[in-house]
């Protein structure tokens, strides 16, 4: 999907001899062919569920005449804009499908094993955003060790600080 996303851009620049694209989306790079950064460069973040998951960009690899923005038409803003927008959208629809297909995994692995409704949600952010899983363990933890239970403790003092945890340094 990336690479034909990426090789579909060009052609609808003003100036598609000198033009190539980048999409990078969760950590995975697409480029044309012809691909190299340059000062010439129109970009659009990809948004997803509220959070920047990629960025699409169009540069053009030689100086052309200033337009709307910068050699860039105010049409090709709002294409890129649409066509990011339509990324996280795509982005979001892919989580949503995932998060889905995972709850109903976990539901059904809780019925096969006839366990309490609350596994379904510890198995269900195991799968879908294990760091709030971990901020979430770790303050039952520090609850349970306010509380005076003593393997909440122990549990502490062996963890180490959790994941985004502050250090001093």
């Amino acid at each position: 999907v990336c690479e034909r996303i990426v090789n579909a851009l060009p052609p609808g620049w003003q100036y598609p001899d000198v033009c190539c694209a980048r999409l990078i989306v969760k950590g995975v790079t697409c480029t044309t062919p012809n691909f190299q950064e340059t000062e010439w460069a129109q970009r659009a973040s990809v948004v997803a569920d509220g959070d920047e998951v990629g960025l699409l960009a169009v540069h053009y690899t030689v100086h052309r005449h200033p337009a709307d923005e910068g050699p860039f038409l105010a049409g090709e803003r709002k294409l890129m804009d649409a066509i990011a927008e339509r990324l996280g959208f795509f982005v979001t629809r892919r989580n949503l499908r995932r998060a889905h297909d995972s709850l109903a995994s976990a539901r059904a692995i809780s019925k096969e094993r006839e366990t309490a409704e609350w596994s379904i949600i510890l198995d269900f952010l195991r799968r879908t955003d294990p760091g709030l899983l971990a901020r979430i363990t770790r303050r039952l933890i520090n609850h349970l060790g306010l509380l005076g239970v003593p393997e909440a403790a122990a549990l502490l003092l062996g963890a180490g600080p959790g994941p985004g945890a502050a250090t001093d340094t």
